[in-house]
């Protein structure tokens, strides 16, 4: 599969639990989609404990799928 393939299959993000330490982990993760502009490519994010909390919040605040650098910057001050 070439590389054009591999980013236009849509991408399904499941974030898993773990307190806080989850919470970050799945900030970083968000980070790094938004950076690669892989982010355009989610269709569906799941969370459970921990990282419930930033999904609640980035769904709040912006669409994941046309986010920026910025936007998911903006949604880390206000989480912390």
């Amino acid at each position: 599969m070439t590389d054009p393939e591999l980013a236009a299959r849509p991408l399904r993000l499941a974030l898993s639990g773990g307190g806080f330490r989850a919470t970050l982990f799945s900030l970083g993760t968000m980070l790094y989609l938004v950076d690669s502009g892989q982010n355009r490519t989610v269709r569906s994010v799941y969370s459970v404990s921990g990282a419930s909390f930033l999904n609640g919040l980035v769904a709040q605040s912006v669409d994941l799928r046309s986010a920026g650098v910025r936007d998911i910057d903006d949604v880390a001050v206000r989480l912390l």
